[in-house]
């Protein structure tokens, strides 16, 4: 009897021992094992062989605009009032105040002229009089230098880079304005029975203008004066407001009052063949509750093109094979470009993205099928095919795969069932 039990311990106790050694190897799945010899983390990712099919995607968060400028212009209704102003065309609502005025009444007009890359903000003063004073305005301190009066009244100013004219409307009537005196010489009637209230101009020479009166956008014959309609902007306009062209994308941007969800001053573009006006945002709402009001509108034009910055890469440094990990890639461009981006993946795959506005985070997701340490590189380019960054590295590290389970204590378990059970008895559990 005493031997049967001694023989009954001495099977407890190996099999104990033999649990022990096999419980050993057992790991939870796909825990990440940094720490490895280098014997055993050294892997040559160029003899390997990965899958061509890569699960991969795009989530973009839409802004505004798909352009980037800054632009320029005076906020009649906001703290203080008549202030000079900087903003971005994607978020209008986050104006930057530059100075107050020093004129005795409103900017009604602006544009910039001159060289291109070397051009300044000019900007004609509202008169009740008719006799409108020409300004020249430094858009970084905001300090104006006063050129002259135009000797009638202006209600919007526009440039042409090709002839180095400076182009003023009244509401009826369109003037040649002298850079060197600031007078206005009459070039002919718009006849548009309303009231142009802003104008602007191509790098070709082409006048746009914006009516209130008809709510309309026009064709305006620079040797005549003679507005020939292009369509129907699609709001009520009122009050003061402005266009200005971005010379550089071809853009007519429009600060349309009543052209906002707040009854107030919101940025729009208008479409250059039927005048259709796109809602972009609202300028911010004055102190008082007032809407802005925005006028003496102006976006410079001819900036050297500059690379866009190298991307930065967020997203997981480790993760399981087989799963898909995201990362988001997210680059400015100073000149205001879309942006797409190019991804090498680091184990032989690469994609693509579309081309989305500057500054926006772009998702695109992976799967890495097998362990390894790789990196993600990416670089950020001008669309459609321009200027490209800086390349960007994110390091990945993909472990190896551990199973839960060891199979020969898997099958003696199925084959001797009642192994647990006197397992228990021995251990008193």
């Amino acid at each position: 009897m005493k031997t049967k039990k001694n023989r009954l311990v001495g099977a407890g106790v190996f099999m104990i021992s033999l649990l022990l050694i096999l419980s050993s190897s057992v790991t939870i799945a796909n825990t990440v094992d940094i720490n490895q010899t280098e014997a055993t983390a050294a892997i040559d990712t160029a003899d390997m062989e990965y899958p061509v099919n890569v699960d991969y995607k795009n989530e973009v968060y839409e802004i505004g605009s798909s352009q980037r400028v800054t632009c320029y212009a005076t906020n009649l209704h906001n703290d203080p009032n008549d202030n000079l102003a900087w903003f971005y065309s994607d978020i209008p609502d986050d104006f930057i105040h530059i100075a107050d005025i020093s004129s005795v009444d409103f900017l009604g007009g602006g544009c910039f002229a001159g060289e291109v890359g070397d051009d300044v903000w000019w900007a004609c003063e509202y008169s009740a009089v008719e006799d409108s004073n020409i300004w020249q305005i430094d858009e970084e301190t905001g300090a104006m230098y006063l050129i002259g009066n135009a000797g009638v009244g202006l209600n919007g100013l526009a440039y042409d880079p090709s002839t180095d004219t400076l182009y003023g409307c009244g509401s009826a009537d369109l003037f040649i304005i002298n850079q060197e005196t600031g007078d206005a010489t009459t070039v002919g009637a718009f006849g548009t029975g309303g009231l142009m209230i802003g104008i602007a101009c191509d790098t070709s020479g082409k006048i746009y203008g914006e009516d209130l009166g008809t709510d309309s956008l026009y064709d305006i014959n620079p040797a005549t004066g003679e507005a020939t309609l292009i369509g129907a902007i699609g709001i009520n306009l009122n009050d003061a407001q402005d266009i200005a062209y971005d010379k550089d994308h071809d853009i007519l941007y429009s600060t349309g009052y009543k052209g906002s969800t707040n009854g107030g001053g919101a940025l729009g573009t208008l479409d250059l063949n039927d005048g259709h006006y796109t809602y972009i945002g609202d300028f911010p709402i004055g102190v008082s509750g007032v809407p802005s009001e925005i006028a003496c509108f102006g976006i410079p034009y001819g900036i050297p093109n500059e690379p866009p910055e190298a991307p930065e890469i967020d997203g997981p440094p480790s993760g399981p094979n087989g799963e898909e990990l995201c990362w988001t890639f997210h680059s400015d461009d100073p000149n205001g470009d879309q942006l797409k981006y190019f991804i090498d993946w680091g184990d032989g795959s690469t994609d693509e993205t579309d081309c989305y506005p500057t500054c926006t985070p772009v998702e695109a997701c992976h799967i890495y099928e097998k362990q390894g340490k790789y990196t993600i590189t990416a670089y950020a380019q001008e669309c459609p095919d321009g200027l490209t960054s800086e390349v960007s590295e994110f390091g990945v590290a993909i472990p190896r795969t551990r199973t839960a389970y060891h199979p020969l204590l898997l099958r003696f378990f199925e084959r001797f069932p009642n192994t647990f059970i006197i397992l228990r008895a021995l251990l008193g559990i």
